[in-house]
């Protein structure tokens, strides 16, 4: 069985486990802390980062969350596509993918930053919000008036971009009616079982009932800084 070892709220953690639910890939997720010193060795034994997520399965070995979503998608069984479409559709979506590691994850961390380490009071608005922002603002153009981001199925790049808006819900940086087409599109996701299904648990659950994703456990239950 597939073994993941991950924080909870990591996003690049949660991405794959979003992937695998959708995927109906049974696996065995424990949470591990990398700042713990017995959990930095271990993950050092796996990843050459020493970063989670990692992912075990059998002889296979990664610690790339891309290379795992690939992984993943040559593992589904019939009628599950991360990556649909055309040629076209398939970049596209591997294209987001990349974006949201890259430049709207790091921008979301900024502001979540602030957030947990700036008192209220002195809090003013700089770049780290207008990161986000305009993160936003260039995903709610990608979107356009698409079901999903690589067109009528989901795709990795909902796997990626799920996680981001999810913490910035939690942290008071969601996406707002500014922002239509981004509006609609994370409520559709949210009604996904599958995203019920992998949210953190020290979220708050959607309203829609989540289904049991098999060999799910979640033992930690700190709120680990986004990674």
């Amino acid at each position: 069985m597939i073994r993941i070892l991950g924080k909870p709220e990591c996003p690049h953690c949660w991405k794959l486990r979003l992937a695998l639910s959708e995927a109906g890939i049974p696996h065995h997720s424990l949470a591990v802390d990398p700042a713990d010193e017995q959990n930095r060795e271990t993950l050092n034994r796996y990843s050459p980062q020493g970063t989670v997520p990692v992912l075990t399965d059998g002889e296979v070995v990664l610690w790339d969350s891309s290379i795992m979503i690939e992984y993943v998608a040559d593992l589904g069984g019939p009628g599950v596509d991360l990556f649909p479409g055309n040629a076209a559709a398939r970049a596209r979506a591997r294209n987001i993918q990349h974006y949201s590691d890259t430049i709207a994850g790091p921008a979301l961390q900024s502001a979540i930053y602030k957030i947990r380490h700036v008192p209220k009071s002195e809090r003013r608005k700089d770049k780290a919000a207008d990161g986000w922002l305009g993160c936003q603002a260039h995903l709610e153009k990608l979107l356009g008036d698409r079901t999903f981001f690589a067109g009528d199925a989901f795709s990795v790049a909902e796997c990626a971009l799920a996680p981001r808006f999810g913490l910035a819900e939690r942290y008071g940086v969601g996406v707002t009616t500014k922002f239509p087409n981004l509006v609609r599109w994370f409520a559709a996701l949210k009604a996904r079982p599958s995203y019920g299904a992998t949210l953190p648990d020290v979220f708050s659950r959607p309203t829609a009932k989540p289904a049991k994703t098999s060999g799910e456990k979640r033992p930690f239950r700190g709120i680990m800084p986004p990674t």
